[in-house]
């Protein structure tokens, strides 16, 4: 019916039949992940409600008037771009992975955040640069700032506190548990903590993004959130099955993306139009992968030292 005379033709259909496979693979990987994770979540949860500090509360609008720069770890990530955001006026932040590589360079992220449920990142808080700044900060002077959720892993949250010292600021929040998934877990993380559920987009580097806005800035810009892998030329067929290749003409680049790096994508995407319409400016300041390939159509690209020069 759809390819005859009249219908709306085939290749709409095959969109529709692309879109609704797309939201079934998401609502897929979204119940697997919580079948296999929530115990530990509330465990963690459990714990971490203990030792909440007394004024925790979730992030206000306090840099409204900012830019801000998300750094997340992707691999495209360079030494020059990592060079152009020394002196930069606006707001760094960045991850657990990416607190190192940034220190590295002299710079110092002005809100780390934290999302990782098990203990698998603390390498990550143990680097020779982390240990360097925590030997500069004895004085006291400077003022650590951390976006964390009440499922870390105990772990994380002491590895955080420990570079921090007493002098830090913590924000908080509940991680949301899709409601399809788990009815009423989220209310009752909210009733037990006093906590808002938020939306964290199952990603460091998305939750990093949604704290820059939360805090009002504006615009924002994504660094090494391409979420892609450069194509590994040496993988045998059964390696590269596990990714979807894609190849860019405009710019001649080829790269690897994972079913869960697509849901990543497709949530960033999500987020870029909805805070679009709020006035929001999301920008990808990083020049590869599929984001920068669709330039023109799913997130605008700007050269980081662009970006920086406002």
């Amino acid at each position: 019916m759809a390819v005859k005379e009249g219908g709306i033709g085939a290749l709409p259909i095959r969109e529709l039949y692309l879109e609704e496979a797309a939201r079934c693979l998401f609502t897929a990987q979204n119940t697997m992940t919580v079948q296999n994770s929530i115990e530990a979540w509330m465990k963690n949860f459990k714990e971490n409600i203990k030792q909440l500090p007394r004024d925790a509360g979730w992030i206000k609008k306090t840099l409204s008037g900012y830019a801000a720069i998300v750094v997340g770890a992707g691999p495209s990530i360079t030494d020059a771009q990592m060079e152009a955001l020394k002196g930069y006026k606006g707001m760094v932040f960045g991850t657990n992975k990416s607190m190192t590589r940034l220190l590295e360079h002299g710079i110092r992220p002005d809100v780390v955040c934290v999302l990782h449920t098990t203990n698998e990142i603390l390498p990550h808080f143990s680097t020779e640069a982390i240990a360097k700044a925590m030997s500069n900060d004895i004085s006291g002077m400077t003022q650590w700032t951390w976006c964390l959720t009440t499922c870390l892993h105990p772990d994380v949250i002491k590895a955080a506190r420990q570079v921090s010292g007493n002098m830090s600021h913590e924000y908080w929040c509940n991680p949301a548990i899709p409601e399809e998934q788990l009815e009423n877990v989220g209310h009752f993380m909210e009733i037990m903590s006093g906590l808002p559920c938020i939306d964290t987009g199952g990603n460091v580097g998305i939750f990093a993004m949604l704290c820059a806005a939360q805090f009002g800035c504006n615009p924002i810009g994504l660094l090494g959130m391409e979420h892609a892998f450069f194509l590994d030329k040496k993988w045998t067929v059964e390696q590269a099955l596990g990714y979807r290749i894609e190849w860019n003409p405009e710019d001649d680049q080829t790269y690897a993306i994972t079913p869960s790096f697509q849901t990543y994508l497709d949530g960033l995407v999500k987020y870029w139009r909805y805070y679009d319409g709020k006035g929001i400016k999301i920008i990808n300041l990083s020049p590869f992968g599929p984001l920068f390939a669709r330039r023109k159509t799913l997130m605008p690209f700007l050269d980081v030292s662009e970006f920086v020069r406002g």
